[in-house]
């Protein structure tokens, strides 16, 4: 269909209006018949307005026929209205293919705003945390993950980024990483990674170098006693080789004395008089509770 402008429709509207004077002057009553001419123009305005909201009340329908200017506008808002589903179509299948490849994620995935409250989730934080879905968006994340160190980690996170580990709240014997990352506006997303495996070989590994140092030890004692005994009276055929011995024996000691050092430095379970202080954090979290406390 050929678009018209405005100017075309005025244009032969006044034709219209010029024809009905004409006429009425030619019947005898130029005043009458234009009336008669504006009071149909107006119904026909007025029928297609009626047409016009009827069919926007139900978009699935075809639009109606019409003619002039009115069909021009039922087949505008017809295009539009095709335009507009082949967009939302496609802005639907890149949130299914987002929503597809979050859910495929072995991470529990969760976006708060700036209140914490969740806004969404993926299948992994429904496994793992036991979320219900859409039942648990609109809640506070602290309602749901009930664990005092996560209340105060997520306190300061607006102010500094670190990591958390927590236990799973449905399950004692799996440990979660929390992290946390800002996005958007006021937005955080928080990814909480299973590390169960990671935190039992670092488990395994320290408790398998402080076995094998303390394995090794007794019997190593053992022989730089005898040895020390023997290099105090050595023979002049058995000096030097008791000499290399001893200096071996001695050498596999610091060895062993270093490995247990080290394991009692990696032992985070451990309870000691000095311990590191994450003093930004520190401070961040005193200041937040500090700005409660004056409200």
């Amino acid at each position: 269909m050929i678009k018209l402008n405005w100017t075309y429709h005025l244009g032969r509207l006044l034709l219209w209006v010029l024809l009905a004077l004409l006429l009425g002057l030619w019947a005898g009553h130029w005043l009458l018949v234009p009336s008669i001419f504006l009071a149909g123009y107006v119904a026909w305005q007025l029928f297609n307005g009626f047409r016009l909201h009827r069919w926007l009340q139900s978009w699935d329908t075809e639009p109606p026929e019409s003619i002039g200017m009115w069909a021009e506008i039922f087949e505008g808002i017809a295009s539009l209205q095709k335009l507009n589903r082949k967009r939302s179509r496609q802005y639907q299948q890149v949130i299914d293919d987002f929503t597809g490849m979050t859910d495929a994620f072995p991470d529990a995935t969760l976006v708060i705003d700036r209140h914490d409250i969740i806004n969404w989730f993926n299948d992994s934080a429904v496994r793992l945390l036991d979320l219900k879905a859409p039942a648990d968006r609109g809640q506070t994340v602290t309602n749901l993950i009930r664990d005092p160190a996560f209340s105060d980690w997520l306190a300061v996170q607006d102010k500094l980024t670190s990591t958390l580990d927590i236990t799973c709240p449905g399950d004692d014997n799996i440990i979660l990483q929390l992290s946390a990352v800002h996005f958007g506006k006021d937005q955080r997303m928080l990814i909480l990674r299973n590390v169960t495996d990671v935190r039992n070989l670092e488990r395994m590994r320290r408790d398998l170098v402080a076995n094998v140092s303390h394995e090794l030890r007794t019997p190593l004692t053992v022989m730089l006693g005898y040895l020390e005994v023997l290099k105090s009276q050595p023979e002049e055929a058995s000096g030097e080789a008791i000499e290399r011995m001893f200096k071996q024996a001695g050498q596999m000691k610091d060895l062993i004395e270093d490995l247990l050092e080290l394991s009692r430095l990696e032992d985070v379970e451990k309870q000691d008089d000095h311990v590191d202080v994450d003093m930004p954090a520190m401070l961040a979290q005193l200041a937040e509770q500090a700005e409660e406390l004056s409200q």
